[in-house]
Formats: C-alpha cells, structure tokens, sequence
C-alpha cells in the first residue's frame, strides 16, 4: 500500500504524514511505487513527512534508476515537502536490484521555481547500501528536466554512519546547493559514496563533525560555476575530526568550472591524516579545489585553498593536495600545519587521465601542488600559481614525491615555504629512476611573456638533507627569469648525489642561498645558477655560509654564455675544503664572467677553482735575463716566496699564518736561515690541529735561486 499526501495549489498540512512506531518499522516499494508520498505539483508547499521507531528497515527491489521510497519532490513553484527520519538504534536502507533507488527524494523537478525540502535523519546506527537521497535537482537533470530552484538542506545525526554505494546529494544546479551536515562519531564511505553539492551559484556548505572519518573509493564533491559571486571566496568542505583517512581514488574537492570562485576545503584532524593508494583508480586520493574552466559558463573564476591542521599528515601511493589553475583564476593557496610531521612518498601505478591539469611535470607522483598550467581558457593572462606554506615537526619527501608550485603560463609561479622545527629530508627518484622527486617551482612556458618562477624557502631547526637524485629546483627553461632558493639549517645541509638549481636556459638565473650552523657538505651534487641565454641574462649568485664547506666531486656553478657570470661566495667561519674532482665555476663563454670570493681561515681547494679567462704575457724571451747578473748588467727577478707573500727582510722565513696574531709567541726571534722561532708550551697548545689539512711546506726561505748560466 502507499500512503499519499500530495497537493497543487494549497499547502499540504505541516505535517502531512506522521508515524510513530514504539518498536520496528519496514518500509518497502509496491510494484515500483513509492511508500510515502507528499509532493506538490503547484504553488502550494507540499506538508512534512515524519518517521519515528526503534529501527527503521527500508528496501527495494525496483528496476528504476530514479525511484524514491520516500517522495516529497516539487515539479510546481511551491516548496518540497521536509522530511524528518528518527530511530533511536538503527536506520538500515537496501537498494537490492540494479536500479538506484533514493531512499528520499525531496527535490525539484522543472522551471517553475519551487526549491527542494530539507532531509533530517537521527539514529544510533545509520547504514545505507545503495539508498540515496536527493534534496535538489540531481534527478531532474538525468532525466534531462531543466530546473531553476535551490536544493534543500540535509542533516544527518548519528553514532555511526556507514554509507556503501550510496549518493547523499543537495544539487542546485541552476540556483544555489542545500548544505549537508553529517554529525557521527564514526562515519565510513565505501564503494564509490558520493557527498555532493554542485550549484551555478555558491555558498552551500558541506561540514562533516566526527572523531573518525574513513573514504574507501568515495567522494566528497562542492562544485560551482558562479560561487557566490565573481571571484569571491567561500569555505566549500568543512571537516572536523581526530581521524581522516582517504584511500584507493578517494577524493575530497571543492572545484570551479567558471567565474565564481572554487570553494575552500578545511579539514582539522587532531590526530592524524592520510592519504594513500595502492590499486589503479582513475584519480589519484586526495584534496582537490582547481579551476577548470568552460568554454560556454566562463574562465576567470580563482581555484580554491586548501587548509590542514593536524597531527600528522601523509600521503602515499600518488595521493595528492591539488590547488592548480588551467584558467585565468589563480591558484589556490594550500596551508598545512602538521605539528609531529609531513610524509610525502612514492606515486601512483598508472598516469592520471586529466593530463591538462596535471601536465605540468610528472602526474604520477604524490605531493602537494598549486600550480598554473594554461589552457584553451586563459582569457589573456593566465592566473598565477598558488602559494604552499608549511609548518611542521619534521617534512619527509621520499621515493619521487614532490612539491610543486610551478608554471607553464603565462601566470607566475608560487611561493613555496617550509618551516620544520626539526629536520627536512627530501630524497630518491620515480620508480624509473631518472625523474626526481623534490620541491619545484620552476617554469617552464615557452611564449615571450611566460611567467617567472616562484621563490622557495626551506628552514629546517635540525639538518636538512637532499639525497639519491632529488632536487630542489626554481629553474627556468623559457624566457622567463628563474626564482630564488633559501636553504636553512640550524645544524648541517648534506647534499649528496642531488641538486639545488636556479638555472636558466634563456632568461636570467634565480640566487641560491644555502646557510647551515654547522656544515655544508657536498657530495657528488650540483648547486647552480647558470644562464645560457644572451647578453642581457645573468647568472644568480650563489651564497654558501656555514663553519665549514665540504665540497667531494661536486659542482658550485653560476656560469653564463653571452650573458654575465653570477657571483659565489663561500663564507665558512671555520674551513672550506674541497677534494680536485670538484669545481667552482663563474666564468663566463663571451659574456662578462662573474666572481668566485672565499672567506674562510683554512682554504684547501685543490685547484677547484676554474680560472677565470686573461690575457698572459709571454716570459719566453725574459729566460736569459738572470745572466745579465753574472756579466754585472740591470735585470729583473722573481721570487718564489712559497707561503704568498714577501718574508720581512732578505734571507728570514715567512711568517705562519697560523699563529694566534692577539697572543705572538715571546720567546725566540725571528732569525738566520735554518732557525725556527721558540713556541712556549702554553703557546703550543693553542695552535690549531690542521696537519693533515695545511700545505706540506708551512714556512719557506726567500732565497735566490742558483744560476744555470755558463
């Protein structure tokens, strides 16, 4: 049987349909009916629906993909009809055939106007396989029905909600989405679930409260063309809880497919996050809040940002947060703060599809990325990318993982920035071993006015590690100018077999400024800022600055080809040393070379230092002028001094360098040739231990050398 209160042009009664029920209540279809209905068809507003009972079972065993056991929709300019569902222990709805059958429908149907009725579930356990709920115009528009109202709110209260194959959807497609508002202590979305609101204008919310939130292949959507008016912002996906975990094509997002602004996604999870895939899922897990685009509703509307507050953070397997452009809108900004840590590692099996937004760099890995990327829909300048900002424990970015807020447009890339009160550790390539993993915001447009790329500021409170093939890099590969890199360490900065590059292939090369306490060391490793481009391009300056500089078979370079050479500078407090299979190159092909400047009290480099290009005088023809002594003439001398500098007088030694200069040693005199001065054991004690770093001969005679001449 079916119970039916269904109006035209009067208001239904507020309560058109009221069941109480002390203890069980079943609910199923008849012949593909509905049980329940109180709809309106004109302008009167259609009544409420209210179930109450101890456990509430709902089945259907219906062929029809848009069949409601529960119908309170509006096809006229009145207002759907609320729907209340109460159980105090468990609500348990089955759609059992291969129709989708809606649990509730309380949306809205044509262009009369009407806008959908709120939707209000209470129980202790609420499941849903395969039973939806519709509150806005999802239904009308698979049946091809235009529509022009709002959807309607849905509230959802529990313990625990478990949702399989089930879609809770408050569309307003043509006007603005309901909000939804799940509130559980435990809430599971399995088997492609779907939370969505999708709306032309914006401003619909969806808020998820819990201690535990759990997506396995499912979905959390806000989508918007207009949001809630050209380019404002607005919060799209709220959620609060201990727990969040997205697995295996998992997606949360917030996107804009025209002017209106992309909604934000805040998420605060006080334990922990993750993030993670192991299958081939179309769509990598993760948070999503881009501008896309369309040709016929617009392209100006900004993507949104993302915000992370939480315990840890982790992703893995290809997981992404995503906050890139393909428009005129700019990036998002994302925001993490990650009080233990950030974890970033490996990638995904296959390639993501949507090559256009992910075409910038690699799309398998996984990794933070706000970028701007270009398209058919840059209407003139393309938006910039988007700023990432990280406040964390400790980053690790492992296995390829990246971090990303590069440009291929015309839009500049974004600012990276990372501050971890103890270590940064980035390391290793794709499984194909040649495409690193690291921090990018390079650019890499090819049009005359391609954006620059964006600066990158890593600070770490212990050490900061950059190992096996990974990069940091702001380099430039178009006419665009590079971006700056600052590297802090509070202890040590260990690169070994990596980089850290601001080049540029044709426009002017980006600083890198790396400063550690302690050490610098280098191993098998690049830092550069070369530019090859013409003559007005110049290399960026290279700053190393911590107590000592260790450079093993590897390369400090700033240098140019037309254009001028950058400088480098190496300032340790303490020692620089640096093994003959390294270089420190700021030459320059044609162009004006730049400057290499070591300030150090111990300087062992080993003939490191690439010469920079002069002009020498032939000394051939002077060979026999040390004979005109012999015969009594004028002629000139050279004297081969050793330590670099005259001795004080003719025939005494150097003076060592390596002597205290506020505490000279008392006893003793400088004197004849084969004499050394008297050092007092006090005075011993003091003289640094650099034997096996000092040049084999510390003090050398200013003698003449003998004549060879007949």
């Amino acid at each position: 049987a079916m119970i039916s209160a269904d109006t035209e042009n009067q208001n239904g009664a507020i309560t058109s349909v009221d069941i109480q029920i002390a203890h069980d209540l079943s609910i199923t279809d008849t012949q593909g009916s509905p049980a329940i209905t109180a709809r309106t068809t004109g302008s009167g507003n259609a009544g409420e629906v209210q179930l109450s009972s101890e456990n509430l079972t709902a089945t259907s065993s219906s062929l029809d993909f848009y069949f409601a056991l529960i119908d309170t929709h509006t096809s006229g300019s009145g207002t759907a009809g609320k729907v209340q569902v109460t159980a105090t222990e468990t609500i348990h709805a089955t759609g059992e055939n291969a129709g989708n059958m809606y649990l509730i429908d309380s949306g809205m149907m044509g262009e009369n106007g009407g806008h959908g009725g709120a939707v209000v579930v209470v129980a202790n356990r609420l499941q849903l396989d395969d039973a939806d709920i519709s509150t806005g115009d999802w239904i009308a528009r698979n049946k091809e029905v235009d529509t022009t109202g709002f959807g309607g709110n849905l509230t959802i209260t529990a313990d625990t909600v478990q949702l399989t194959s089930t879609f809770l959807t408050t569309d307003g497609f043509e006007g603005k989405a309901g909000d939804i508002t799940i509130t559980a202590h435990d809430i599971q979305l399995k088997d492609t679930s779907n939370l969505r609101l999708s709306e032309f204008g914006g401003g619909g919310a969806l808020t998820i409260n819990t201690n535990s939130l759990s997506l396995e292949s499912s979905f959390i959507e806000a989508e918007t063309v207009d949001g809630i008016g050209v380019g404002l912002p607005w919060t799209g996906v709220t959620i609060n809880a201990e727990v969040v975990t997205l697995q295996n094509g998992s997606v949360m997002k917030s996107q804009t497919f025209g002017d209106g602004a992309a909604g934000d996604i805040r998420v605060m999870a006080t334990d922990r996050m993750t993030l993670s895939d192991v299958g081939v899922e179309v769509r990598p897990s993760g948070l999503f809040t881009n501008s896309l685009g369309d040709i016929d509703v617009g392209d100006q509307g900004p993507a949104g940002n993302i915000f992370i507050e939480t315990g840890s953070l982790e992703l893995s397997g290809g997981a992404r947060i995503d906050s890139s452009t393909q428009t005129s809108g700019k990036s998002g900004y994302v925001t993490i703060l990650a009080s233990d840590g950030v974890f970033i590692s490996g990638q995904r099996v296959v390639p993501v599809p949507e090559v256009a937004i992910f075409g910038l760099g690699s799309s398998l890995p996984s990794g933070i990325f706000s970028r701007t990327v270009g398209s058919e829909f840059c209407t003139g300048p393309c938006g910039d990318g988007g700023n990432i900002s990280i406040t964390t424990g400790s980053l690790s970015v492992t296995n390829g993982a990246a971090i990303n807020s590069g440009t291929t447009s015309t839009g500049l890339g974004g600012t990276i920035t990372v501050n971890a009160s103890k270590n940064i550790s980035i390391s290793g390539t794709l499984d194909d071993g040649t495409t690193p993993g690291g921090v990018f915001s390079q650019t890499i447009g090819n049009g005359p006015d391609s954006g620059s790329g964006g600066n990158i500021a890593l600070t770490a409170g212990g050490s900061f590690f950059l190992q096996d093939g990974a990069t940091v890099s702001a380099s430039s590969s178009g006419p665009a100018n590079a971006g700056n890199i600052t590297i802090l360490a509070n202890d040590n900065i260990l690169v070994d077999k990596a980089s850290v590059t601001a080049e540029a292939l044709q426009a002017s090369g980006g600083n890198n400024t790396l400063t550690a306490n302690d050490r610098i060391q280098l191993i098998d490793s690049t830092i550069a800022s070369s530019v090859q481009g013409n003559a007005t391009t110049v290399g960026g300056n290279i700053t190393l600055d911590p107590d000592f500089i260790i450079l093993q078979n590897s390369r400090i370079l700033a240098k140019a080809g037309a254009g001028q050479g950058g400088n480098i500078s190496l300032i340790a407090s303490k020692a620089v040393f640096a093994d003959p299979f390294s270089e420190i190159n700021a030459t320059a092909e044609t162009g004006v070379s730049g400057s290499v400047t070591i300030q150090s009290p111990i300087q062992n480099l080993s003939s490191t230092i690439t010469p920079l290009p002069q002009n020498t005088l032939p000394v051939t023809a002077l060979y026999g002028s040390r004979c005109v002594a012999e015969a009594g003439g004028n002629f000139s001398t050279f004297v081969d001094s050793k330590a670099g500098s005259l001795a004080p007088s003719p025939g005494t030694f150097l003076a060592s360098p390596f002597l205290p200069l506020s505490n000279p040693p008392h006893a003793g005199t400088v004197g004849k040739a084969g004499t050394f001065s008297e050092i007092t054991e006090k005075e011993q004690a003091m003289l640094p231990h650099l034997a096996s770093y000092a040049p084999p001969l510390l003090f050398a005679q200013a003698d003449g050398m003998s004549s060879a001449c007949p």
